[in-house]
Formats: structure tokens, C-alpha cells, sequence
């Protein structure tokens, strides 16, 4: 484990340990709301309330230039479709997604209409699916809309993180206060 003060000097070793290819933990990159395709999926849930938000457009945009744009220059692209409506976005890229269907439909299965729509079944991340479960287990209550949805989100979505299991292999990388109570066979203090 790597024990440091600040929430920065988390991140610069986290930086660090990514570039140097380590595989690494740290309570940052298991923040559900720093996964781009979680930032994707609620800038789509967001649409749905707004359709002409240009921040959450944005995000969709900045999502899709990945996979559908990635020669063109980043400014043409998203002022190509930026102010398009979003079906037209999605036909031109021949993405098989009806954002009216997934408008209409409960806020599970839009979720996952999306999920797969988007092709992010390919592989497994942790992020996605502990987003499905949260999704899944809002949906079981009373109030399954997508305005509680987005009001829950606002509130919750910073502190929901993907659990780890014990014994993972990766340097963990967290503050001195977090890691109060926990052991390590070897322990770095930079």
C-alpha cells in the first residue's frame, strides 16, 4: 500500500502507476462517477429530462468520438453534431438505439437498453455493473422515474464505489485517513 496525505498525492501516484503499467486500487478509481461509461449513461438519463442540456450532449459526444470519431479533429466533431437532435446522432453512426422507446420504457431496462445498445456488454467492468445494481435496486422502489433517478444520483452518486474483493493483487493507493484499521504486509510513505 501506498499511504499518502492528499487527495492530489493520490492521484499523481495513481498517474504514475497506471503509466508505469502497475495494476493499482485507489478509492478514486473506484468512484463509480469517474467512469466514462457511468458519465455516458447518466448524461443519456439526464437527456431524457432536458434533450437540449449542451453539457450533457457534450458528454454523449465526447463518448461516441471513441468509437465513431476517432480521425476527426475533436472541435469539428463535436460542432458537427452538437446541436443535431440525438436520433439523428445515433442513425448517422447506424447505432441501433431509439432514444423515444428508451424515453418511455421503466428506468432498468432503458439502462440496459443502453448498456447494450452502446455495445458495453463486450467486456466486463466493474463499474458498469455495480452502476446496473444500483440502478436495479432504485428500481425496486416506488419512485422508479427518471427525475428520482437523477435527484438520488445527485445526491448519492459521489460516494458510490465499486467493491473490491480482499486480496485483489495491486498496489492500493489511499490517504492516511482512509487507511486507518487496515493492514499491509508492506507499506510505502512517500
Amino acid at each position: 500500500a501506498v499511504l499518502v496525505r492528499t487527495k492530489d498525492q493520490a492521484n499523481a501516484i495513481s498517474q504514475f502507476l497506471a503509466f508505469s503499467e502497475m495494476p493499482f486500487l485507489s478509492s478514486e478509481s473506484l468512484n463509480l462517477s469517474h467512469s466514462k461509461q457511468v458519465k455516458f449513461l447518466i448524461a443519456l438519463l439526464r437527456l431524457v429530462l432536458d434533450e437540449n442540456q449542451l453539457e450533457h450532449r457534450l458528454v454523449i459526444l465526447e463518448f461516441l468520438k471513441i468509437k465513431y470519431g476517432k480521425d476527426q479533429d475533436y472541435h469539428d466533431f463535436v460542432s458537427a453534431y452538437l446541436r443535431m437532435p440525438l436520433q439523428n446522432v445515433f442513425d448517422l453512426f447506424k447505432i441501433h438505439f431509439n432514444f423515444s422507446k428508451f424515453k418511455s420504457s421503466p428506468i432498468y431496462e432503458a439502462v440496459e437498453r443502453a448498456f447494450y445498445s452502446f455495445e458495453m456488454s463486450g467486456v466486463f467492468d466493474a463499474h458498469l455493473q455495480s452502476f446496473l445494481d444500483y440502478v436495479f435496486e432504485f428500481s425496486q422502489q416506488k419512485q422508479n422515474d427518471f427525475l428520482s433517478f437523477i435527484l438520488n444520483w445527485d445526491q448519492q452518486g459521489a460516494s458510490l464505489y465499486v467493491s473490491t474483493p480482499r486480496g485483489i493483487d495491486a498496489v492500493q493507493v489511499l490517504t492516511i485517513h482512509k487507511s486507518k484499521g487496515l493492514e499491509f504486509p508492506v507499506v510505502i510513505v512517500p
